[in-house]
Formats: C-alpha cells, sequence, structure tokens
C-alpha cells in the first residue's frame, strides 16, 4: 500500500490517499473537493470509500462532494485495505484511529502529532479520555509511521522519545 498526502482547507488538513493499485481510499477529505478530485483523476485511481478520523468540519467539509461525485460510503476494511478502528476519545468522543499492521502506519487523525498531541478543549474534548486514548497508542509497536490529522508524519518510537506530553 502507498501513502499519499494533500493539505486541504483553511487549517491545512491532511487529507490522505491510501493506494493499491488503481483503487484508493480516501482519509479525512477536509474541503477543497476539486483538488481531491483532480488528484484522483490526474493519477487514474478509483476511490472505493472514505475514512474518517472524527466530524470536525475541517476533516469533513469535502466528503459530501465525493460521495456524491463517486457514489462511495464508508469503507471497510477487507483483503485489500486491512485496519484496526481504535476508538480514541479525547479531542472528540467520535475521535478514532486507523492502524493497518501489514504496513506499520497508524493515521491518528488529531489525536497524536508529531511532537504533541490534539486538544482536548474543544466541544466534545476531554482530556482525561485524550491522555488514555495516547497510552492506547503507545502500546503499538514503535516502529509503526504515524500520519496525523495536521503537520508531519512521525514514528511511535520519536513520539514515546521526544513527544514532552507522552513522558
Amino acid at each position: 500500500m502507498k501513502i499519499t498526502k494533500i493539505e486541504v482547507g483553511e487549517l491545512a488538513t491532511n487529507c490522505y490517499f491510501l493506494i493499491n493499485d488503481d483503487k484508493c481510499i480516501v482519509v479525512d477529505p477536509g474541503g477543497e473537493a476539486p483538488k481531491i478530485i483532480n488528484f484522483l483523476e490526474n493519477n487514474s485511481l478509483q476511490l472505493i470509500g472514505y475514512l474518517i478520523t472524527h466530524n470536525h468540519p475541517d476533516h469533513v467539509m469535502a466528503l459530501n462532494d465525493l460521495s456524491n461525485k463517486y457514489h462511495i460510503g464508508p469503507y471497510i476494511s477487507d483483503d485489500l485495505f486491512t485496519f484496526e478502528t481504535i476508538k480514541t476519545p479525547g479531542h472528540t468522543e467520535d475521535s478514532v484511529c486507523y492502524y493497518f499492521e501489514q504496513d506499520k502506519l497508524m493515521l491518528t487523525g488529531d489525536t497524536l502529532f508529531k511532537e504533541t498531541i490534539g486538544r482536548s478543549d474543544l466541544l466534545g474534548g476531554n482530556r482525561k479520555d485524550l491522555f488514555n486514548s495516547l497510552e492506547l497508542l503507545m502500546a503499538y509497536p514503535s516502529e509503526t509511521s504515524i500520519f496525523p490529522g495536521h503537520g508531519e508524519s512521525s514514528t511511535l518510537a520519536n513520539e514515546k522519545e521526544h513527544n514532552r506530553w507522552l513522558q
């Protein structure tokens, strides 16, 4: 599986494309639907579903446009894209992360960023839940690459060593 990122929307949300052959899942289509559609068409990708890490507008604003154009729904794990959905409340009540064991990668949304963590002071956030969720994520293999909802990617090993919130 290949993963590609583009930034979309006013808050520079990371929109990811998970690609297997010519099949693709979009993760957190947070705005700028034409930009997402152009990426799909320029790379001759067939969009077969979407994943959302949480329901904040900056992560879902292009979802209706994509769903209407491609007639897609939420992606359910199968042989093509196999993953575990991890409930990680704290940033929001509905926050989840997606772990792809075979590829050792995790999409962390706004729960965990490179060397920092998500906010818990917004509506639906809960600091205690966030730290419980972070503790859960730290149990995954250290070599796991993380792909957050904003900013740069990292690894769990780097976060365990350099993220002051996890010390």
